[in-house]
Formats: structure tokens, sequence, C-alpha cells
């Protein structure tokens, strides 16, 4: 079972204590953190954290850049537009070699350019079918641009069903898609957090139930 996030946006922290942060993390769950990032997109937020907008881009892919850095460089020198360092050391190192996995949201063009040179995997945003396939369409054509593997980069998506009725039923289309990981948006469908881990209960109890039944047909679904 995976520790993660979905998704953290990589410009409203400093990326040596994000990642010095994160690597405890992964150190403690002995090696389960999936880490997902984005860039954000809410202008009100950033201008109360006083980071400028119109630099979220840059400072993504920046922070991304220097916290594998951290992560994976026993001394770390680096010139970025936000950062600098000579000879930094950050420990503890992750457990995940050569680093945790990072999936990255979002489904603008930059974003999307973003999963292909530089994600492990994407968190696609609630969308459509049509419109999630496209999105895979175009990461797989940039990560083989980038000389990446693009069976190598992974998907999370729920296929934007609105009930657990409508992700079950589209399970065998977003497994046909590519979709690598099956999200459950049990907080978006229930009002309520009693509500939802009902919901999750009950589709454990069906998914468990699909299984047996794949398992009779040689098919699998994860």
């Amino acid at each position: 079972m995976r520790l993660g996030t979905s998704v953290v946006v990589l410009p409203y922290h400093h990326p040596i204590a994000l990642a010095k942060a994160l690597a405890t993390v992964d150190v403690l769950s002995n090696g389960r953190l999936l880490l997902g990032v984005a860039g954000g997109w809410l202008r009100e937020e950033f201008e109360l954290l006083g980071v400028p907008f119109a630099e979220r881009g840059a400072r993504t892919d920046e922070y991304l850049a220097l916290i594998k850095r951290l992560w994976t460089d026993e001394r770390v020198s680096f010139r970025g537009r936000f950062f600098s360092l000579d000879e930094a050391a950050c420990f503890p190192k992750p457990v995940q070699r050569p680093h945790p996995p990072v999936w990255i949201g979002g489904s603008s063009a930059a974003a999307l350019r973003r999963v292909a040179r530089a994600g492990d995997g994407w968190m696609a945003v609630p969308t459509d079918l049509d419109h999630l396939a496209a999105g895979i369409e175009t990461i797989r054509r940039g990560a083989a641009a980038a000389g990446r593997d693009p069976a190598a980069i992974g998907v999370a998506s729920s296929g934007g069903a609105r009930s657990m009725d409508d992700l079950l039923a589209s399970l065998p289309r977003l497994e046909q898609l590519g979709v690598t990981i099956v999200t459950f948006p049990a907080l978006f469908w229930a009002r309520s957090v009693p509500e939802a881990i009902e919901l999750m209960e009950r589709f454990a109890e069906r998914v468990g139930t699909t299984d047996s039944l794949d398992a009779e047909t040689g098919s699998q679904r994860r």
C-alpha cells in the first residue's frame, strides 16, 4: 500500500525543507511514498503566500529538479533562478532508489509536457474519457520525443465518474486507455467523512466480488 499526496502544489513550499520532510516520510514508511505534485492554478492562494503567480511553472520545474538532486546526491551544487547551493547535504535520503516516484498533476499543455519530460506518472484531473485519452496520447508522444519509454509512465484517474457504479462500469475502458491507478474520489461523492468511509467499504466489497468473477474468466483488473 502506497502513502501518497494528490497533490502538493510545489510553488507554495520551500523545496529544501519539503525534500527533507518527504524523505523522512519515505524512511518512516519503509519506502512507500508516492509524491504527487502540481504547479497550482488559484491566483488568490499565490497572492496570500507572496509567490508570483506568473512564476508558478518555472518554480515547479526548478523545485522538482532540486528536490530530486537533494534526494539522490551526497553533496549538491545547484544553480537555479530561485535557489543556489554549494556542496549542500540533505539527509535522510529516501529508501526508494533513485527516489520516490513523482506523479505530476494538471491538464494544461505545460503540465502534460512536464509529465512527459519528468514524471513517473500523471495525476489526471477529473475529466471525461475522451479528454483523458487525448491527454494520455499527448504524454506518450512527448515522452517518446524526450527519449523516454511512454509505457513506463503511469496514469491515475477516475475517468470523470460521478458515482461508484459509474466508476465500476468504466473500469474496462480505463484499463484499455492505460490507466494504472484508478482513483476513488469518495470525499467528492459523499456529504460527510463517515459517508465517504462507508462508500469506500462498499467499493472494496464490490471490487472483491469483481476480482473473483474475473479470476474465473482469466482476466485481471488492478
